[in-house]
């Protein structure tokens, strides 16, 4: 079996950010594209000296700093009556951060959910290979183990190849991860399917 995890980050307990912790409803029940950017920003902050990606205090992180860092990307890309349902619609909010920010080293390859599994499953590999974190949007599916991540953006952050030579990917989300096999992610057999965002440092 072949395994390879990105180092992460915890605040107090929990494994990343939490969108439960937002003080509104809102950004609460659809705040997961502008706190997907925010993980995004704090690994890249943490693990490749992006700290101007970061506004706060990297070496203190904290669920109150979080909270202010949710409200600082709402604008950007904030929540709306069907969500950031499209991983152009998150890049569009997204690059203007980057923007606020004076950062032009990133740039951001889309893939969509139709094309095969054996293409999400290169570029996932190349991707978390190179040390760089996947932001990952799944609309509908009908998995029970997967209801909290129908409609809702998240990180994937590792994967492992079993004996079988399927894949499976290390989810972070809601303060916590999970192994999920990326078929089941993937290959949902509805229409609105979703895809991923692999940031790239130029």
């Amino acid at each position: 079996m072949t395994i390879k995890e990105l180092p992460y980050f915890y605040i107090d307990s929990s494994y990343g950010g939490n969108q439960d912790w937002m003080r509104s409803w809102p950004m609460r029940y659809g705040g997961c594209a502008a706190l997907t950017a925010c993980d995004i920003c704090i690994y890249l902050a943490k693990y490749w000296g992006m700290e101007n990606l970061y506004p706060l205090d990297l070496s203190h992180l904290s669920r109150r700093d979080y909270k202010k860092f949710g409200s600082i990307m709402r604008p950007f890309l904030p929540p709306r009556a069907r969500g950031v349902n499209t991983t152009h619609l998150f890049t569009d909010g997204f690059v203007p951060y980057l923007k606020s920010r004076r950062n032009s080293a990133l740039s951001f390859v889309h893939l969509q959910a139709s094309e095969p599994l054996k293409k999400a499953e290169e570029y996932i590999r190349r991707q978390i290979d190179g040390g760089l974190p996947v932001a990952f949007l799944m609309l509908k599916n009908n998995r029970p183990e997967l209801k909290d991540y129908v409609w809702h953006w998240f990180i994937v952050n590792g994967y492992k190849i079993d004996d079988d030579l399927s894949m499976w990917v290390k989810t972070a989300t809601y303060g916590e991860c999970h192994w999920f096999l990326l078929q089941h992610l993937w290959c949902t057999d509805y229409p609105e399917k979703g895809g991923i965002v692999l940031p790239t440092i130029l």
